[in-house]
């Protein structure tokens, strides 16, 4: 199982207890399942966890109830108890009990701070420590829920989710606290670990376009207004490149990129009836155009002879007058002939084959939705 998982032996063995008990507890119509750790494993698990820069919910513990499943509860009524404690008790009440053999085993961590850590601790900070540490557990656990009622606040003014990206606003990341921003990273990525979050802030201060690769195949783009966390397989959008016939049926040709539909039609000038915004149709006159008419990917490098501009423009810098997101760019498409680029779908259309008095036939292009952002 553990190899299947790709996990440790001790959280494979933890994945299926639960499992086990979560199924027992269905099975006999059980509300509770009560589970016997004590104050002893509560002080291995917040030593563990201060030792991996866990949150301040990591540093309250072992909670002594949460949900297992859909009506089941999980409690642990001996959390304030040590396990001496336990183990005189049992023995004086005559009850025995299983010990597991793995418990010994230096290889996992938790025996090696139980075992080594602990005594070290107690040799040196006094045998006080272990109820100092579950003290401060009670207070990370009270912290901890003061912190995520902030969160909780804070969330719809920080965080957006659109499709499969999370947008977090910039000015909400500089302005919150950075355990707030935590906690709803930690809610809507879990996945992600300290480091990770991380290399998030410093995006913060980074430059626009800048890029972080983190755990899982997710990344994340600082854009103007926005960090945007997406994964990889959704972070580069589909690509087209197709060859566009031109043809007196005055047939609708319908190609789809990425979330646009970008559809083509031959008309009589005449017959041009589209009323749509600018940016949103394209008009060509059909003679003017140069060998074959192709519609692709935008690339580095390209230039456009803007309409209504004089000279050439990069269509990097057309995206960035536009202000359109780093994240979307790769999505943008050209349509273009043997001598350069005639349109920049939903952008800017060049003046070099543009519809004047003596068109006949006219090359209608149009995107929808349009290109429109924040």
């Amino acid at each position: 199982f553990a190899r299947e998982k790709g996990c440790g032996i001790e959280a494979a063995a933890r994945s299926l207890r639960y499992d086990f008990l979560k199924k027992t507890a269905i099975e006999i119509g059980a509300s509770t399942v009560l589970t016997g750790h004590t104050a002893d494993d509560q002080i291995e698990t917040v030593l563990m966890s201060i030792a991996r820069g866990g949150s301040a919910g990591a540093l309250a513990g072992i909670p002594k109830q949460r949900s297992l499943t859909e009506g089941v509860r999980v409690l642990r009524p001996l959390l304030d108890i040590h396990r001496l404690d336990v183990e005189n008790f049992a023995r004086t009440e005559g009850l025995e009990w299983v010990e597991d053999v793995s418990n010994r085993e230096q290889v996992f961590l938790r025996n090696r701070v139980r075992h080594e850590l602990i005594p070290h601790l107690h040799a040196i900070l006094g045998p006080g420590i272990g109820s100092n540490i579950v003290r401060m557990a009670h207070s990370m656990g009270q912290l901890t829920e003061i912190v995520e009622e902030l969160a909780t606040a804070a969330e719809c003014s920080l965080l957006s989710v659109r499709g499969g990206e999370i947008h977090l606003d910039l000015d909400q990341m500089q302005t919150l606290r950075r355990v707030i921003i935590d906690t709803l990273l930690r809610r809507h990525l879990p996945h992600l670990g300290t480091t990770d979050r991380d290399r998030l802030h410093k995006l913060v201060t980074a430059e626009v376009g800048s890029l972080a690769s983190l755990s899982g195949g997710w990344q994340a783009l600082r854009e103007r207004r926005h960090i945007v966390v997406v994964h990889e397989k959704l972070a580069v959008p589909s690509s087209v490149q197709v060859e566009i016939p031109i043809d007196c049926g005055q047939q609708v040709r319908t190609y789809t990129i990425g979330h646009l539909m970008l559809s083509v039609q031959v008309t009589d000038r005449s017959t041009d009836e589209r009323t749509d915004l600018a940016n949103q149709t394209a008009r060509i006159d059909a003679d003017l155009i140069v060998g074959t008419l192709h519609l692709r990917p935008w690339r580095s490098g390209d230039r456009i002879n803007p309409e209504g501009m004089s000279g050439s423009k990069l269509v990097s810098d057309l995206l960035t007058d536009a202000k359109i997101p780093h994240a979307v760019r790769k999505s943008i498409h050209v349509i273009a002939d043997d001598e350069g680029i005639l349109w920049v779908c939903g952008l800017r259309s060049s003046r070099r084959a543009g519809v004047t008095d003596s068109t006949v036939r006219c090359l209608v292009c149009w995107v929808e939705p349009d290109l429109s952002f924040d």
